[in-house]
């Protein structure tokens, strides 16, 4: 046998380190270098690459390797107040990763966020789209009403409506009338 393996084992380190590997035998020496590396950020996700302003949007920055001992902070920032996160998130010692919340804000018309992580020189950009909200459903209750009596109709967005927000309603139908809610401005409107 002219050859053997065997292991190296390394520990979690706080920064990168370089170290030798001697090898002895009847007078003889080789060495090799090793360098012991410190985990970096890899990646940041976001759980949606596009939401309505006002919707939490979940943030993950993922390691590749575990993190040393006192952890790592991680700083995090928005390039528009539209998406506001965190300083800084904190991935715990021996963890590979750690989540954040992004606060998003209402917007009237669409608009592109980039959001970096940055740690230990490694910098992670994601781009996220703020939406202004939309009409997803109109229910009304009950569906058929006789004439005189009152129901309600529900209008639901994907998103809150930015303040000073107008919802138009209208129908087809000159019997029905709308009344104002409080919250949602609506403004009536007949048409036959």
């Amino acid at each position: 046998q002219t050859s053997a393996t065997f292991p190296v084992d390394c520990a979690v380190v706080s920064d990168d380190s370089n170290g030798v590997v001697t090898a002895q035998l009847n007078g003889s020496s080789k060495t090799s270098n090793v360098t012991v590396k410190a985990a970096n950020i890899t990646s940041l996700g976001l759980s949606k690459t596009s939401t309505a302003g006002g919707n939490d949007v979940t943030g993950t920055v993922t390691l590749d390797g575990m993190a040393p001992a006192g952890g790592l902070t991680v700083t995090l920032s928005s390039s528009n107040s539209k998406v506001v996160v965190p300083a800084s998130v904190t991935i715990l010692e021996g963890m590979t990763e750690a989540t954040f919340t992004a606060t998003t804000v209402s917007t009237a018309v669409a608009t592109p966020v980039t959001v970096t992580a940055s740690a230990r020189g490694v910098v992670l950009n994601k781009d996220i789209t703020i939406t202004a909200p939309v009409v997803v459903s109109v229910v009304s209750n009950p569906t058929s009403i006789t004439g005189s009596n009152t129901g309600t109709a529900t209008v639901m967005l994907d998103g809150p409506a930015p303040s000073s927000w107008v919802v138009t309603v209208t129908s087809d139908n000159p019997a029905l009338g709308f009344g104002l809610v409080a919250g949602v401005q609506v403004a009536t409107k007949t048409t036959s």
